[in-house]
């Protein structure tokens, strides 16, 4: 199977404290060992660790980046729901669409791999694709499509 990245000299835990390459093919990780053969872009780790994607196991992107929009003063759960509830009025899915992109991305950015979604949450889809990045760079721009009633 041909490779679309070679990373280079990274370590694992649970692994010898030798570096290892590691090779990825469609967004997967498909061989790990000291020396990957392959004509494939490299980028070079120098010694340092390698952990799987995070994982968050509960977000409501349609209620992301809205904190300047809910004055909460007393900090009571009773509140909050209250604040956001007389946020959500507001809501258009235009704006739903923009903070949940920006959300998914910041996610993204920070090495997030999947995602599900809270109750609740409005016809989006969570991001659950590794493959929504390339070297650390978003390329989300339809991981928040619209799913179908």
């Amino acid at each position: 199977m041909p490779l679309d990245l070679v990373l280079r000299q990274g370590r694992l835990t649970g692994k010898d404290e030798a570096p290892l390459d590691i090779g990825v093919a469609d967004g997967r990780i498909v061989d790990i060992a000291p020396h990957i053969v392959a004509q494939a872009p490299e980028q070079q780790l120098d010694g340092r660790l390698v952990i799987p994607g995070f994982v968050e196991t509960h977000i409501h992107l349609d209620k992301s980046c809205i904190l300047e929009r809910c004055n909460c003063e007393r900090g009571t759960l009773e509140e909050a729901i209250e604040t956001v509830a007389a946020a959500k009025r507001s809501f258009t899915e235009a704006d739903i669409h923009a903070r949940a992109q920006r959300t998914l991305e910041k996610a993204i950015i920070q090495g997030t791999t999947r995602m599900t979604r809270g109750s609740g949450s409005t016809g989006f889809t969570p991001c659950g694709r590794s493959s929504a990045t390339t070297h650390g760079r978003s390329t989300c721009r339809s991981a928040c499509s619209r799913r179908k009633a």
